[in-house]
């Protein structure tokens, strides 16, 4: 007996879609979506009042805007501890009457392990960040009752970041969840209590890379062939060796080299 029920794959490859960043998508399944749908997809989909929906890929600034938080929070986990961070494709499964599953972009995690499954204890900060598909009358119905789906799970902080319009940050505690701290360029954001001394510059949103994380902010690396400093040594064309290797391996060792090239210095 046909059941109505449309695959996953049907639906991704519907030529009526065309992937729009952060698009979403209602797969029919002809009843209600199960955690078992959910594991079959192999794609970022939430459940949300019986129905899967499956969310498209992010734009470039959407995504580089979630990595460099995500990166400002993996360090700050090296330094600190006391969670783990994820990314979009983490599942948390919740147990509220209108939503089964949830995915933020961004979140910090403080509860128990899964043991590799999906974690069941929503995220004490949860991050959401907007694609152009997320802005207008109907976009901020839905983010606004998601908001609430977090807190009502336990979220004790949500961000709301847009870099494609306003260029800002809204953050949304759940002892407020009426009000938002707005922080705009230049402003220093923070995920308190959540993330407990955890800030982040809002300008960091749009870098390429955060500041920690910027390679031109790394001291140079250093050659060392031993202990004693050595003048550079001149190229050789038929190796591609550093001059050093090089050098220490034709005059018998580091020592060797140092004499003969202190020699030729003096002559």
């Amino acid at each position: 007996m046909d059941t109505g029920e449309v695959s996953v794959l049907e639906v991704i490859e519907d030529d009526n879609w065309l992937w729009e960043p952060g698009e979403i998508k209602v797969v029919p399944h002809g009843r209600p979506a199960t955690i078992d749908d959910l594991r079959r997809t192999k794609h970022k989909a939430e459940i949300v009042n019986g129905e899967m929906l499956v969310i498209g890929p992010s734009g470039g600034l959407t995504a580089n805007a979630a990595g460099n938080i995500l990166i400002s929070l993996h360090q700050y986990k090296r330094q600190h501890g006391g969670g783990r961070v994820f990314g979009s494709r983490l599942a948390y499964i919740l147990d509220l009457p209108n939503r089964q599953a949830i995915c933020p972009d961004v979140s910090w995690y403080t509860g128990p392990d899964s043991d590799g499954g999906y974690l069941r204890v929503a995220p004490v900060f949860a991050v959401e960040v907007r694609d152009e598909i997320d802005h207008g009358d109907e976009a901020e119905q839905r983010m606004a009752a998601k908001r609430a789906d977090y807190f009502a799970a336990g979220t004790q902080v949500v961000w709301d970041v847009d870099v494609l319009r306003e260029t800002l940050i809204r953050a949304c505690h759940s002892n407020h969840p009426g009000h938002a701290t707005v922080y705009r360029r230049g402003d220093i954001a923070h995920a308190e209590p959540a993330v407990p001394g955890w800030r982040f510059r809002v300008d960091e949103l749009f870098d390429r890379w955060p500041a920690a994380a910027h390679p031109a902010s790394r001291a140079p690396a250093r050659r060392v062939c031993d202990a004693t400093p050595v003048p550079p040594a001149p190229r050789c064309r038929a190796s591609h060796d550093p001059p050093c290797f090089r050098g220490a391996r034709a005059a018998g060792g580091g020592a060797a080299l140092l004499a003969q090239q202190r020699g030729a210095a003096g002559a």
